[in-house]
């Protein structure tokens, strides 16, 4: 029950300086398996802006087995109890790579959460030649809606915020 009405800026660059970042939480860790690690019914109305792993709610959220830096393939692997629920994001977004209206990059599920900030994604594209209409197209990795990357699931969830490409 977190609400944010302020803006978060982080500066382009390093691993210092602009990644991991929400409007709620910047970065949210689960190391051991009985603890339940939630972000329950809160709402961002600030802007929030860095180069990667940006979110409304939260910029990045990791399962973990066995302590920092050992990842698990599986985020349902080990008793996973992290979650993300009936969040609402209302700012703007901008980053250059896994960003997302609710959450950059996820391991948690991601239930009953909206965004309708206008999120702004300036980061790698490429050209990919699509046979069926004979045209190359862009192509973005890493900018969702509700999420960057999701690894944990996304249900009852959307987006209707514009979805601008800065390239």
């Amino acid at each position: 029950d977190c609400v944010n009405y302020g803006n978060i800026s982080l500066p382009e660059g390093n691993m210092e300086s602009g990644y991991w970042s929400g409007g709620v939480c910047g970065d949210m860790w689960q190391t051991i398996n009985d603890w339940t690690t939630a972000i329950i019914n809160c709402v961002n109305y600030g802007n929030v802006s860095g180069s990667y792993d940006i979110g409304g709610i939260i910029g990045r959220c990791d399962f973990m087995v066995g302590g920092f830096g050992v990842v698990t393939e599986d985020p349902e692997e080990d008793n996973n109890k992290m979650e993300i629920t009936n969040c609402l994001n209302l700012g703007n977004i901008e980053a250059s790579n896994r960003l997302g209206g609710i959450v950059g990059k996820c391991d948690a599920p991601i239930n009953g959460c909206f965004n309708s900030g206008e999120l702004k994604f300036s980061g790698y594209l490429e050209l990919v030649w699509d046979s069926s209409t004979r045209t190359w197209k862009k192509q973005s990795y890493f900018f969702g809606g509700v999420a960057g990357v999701s690894n944990g699931g996304i249900d009852y969830s959307g987006n209707s915020g514009k979805m601008k490409f800065d390239k």
